[in-house]
């Protein structure tokens, strides 16, 4: 379950980081939100590793 999470994660934190382009306002806040989500992601992936393999 956390591995679904964090890939869906992942993903929600790079469409996040590509769509910032349309949101010239608010782009640095959608940026930094799309880095945490990017970071956050991976590292739930690390964390849930052990129990993919």
């Amino acid at each position: 379950m956390t591995g679904i999470l964090s890939v869906l994660t992942v993903t929600l934190g790079g469409f996040t980081a590509y769509a910032s382009e349309r949101f010239p306002m608010t782009r640095e806040t959608l940026e930094t939100a799309a880095g945490l989500m990017l970071l956050g992601g991976f590292a739930a992936i690390g964390c849930a590793l052990p129990a993919m393999i």
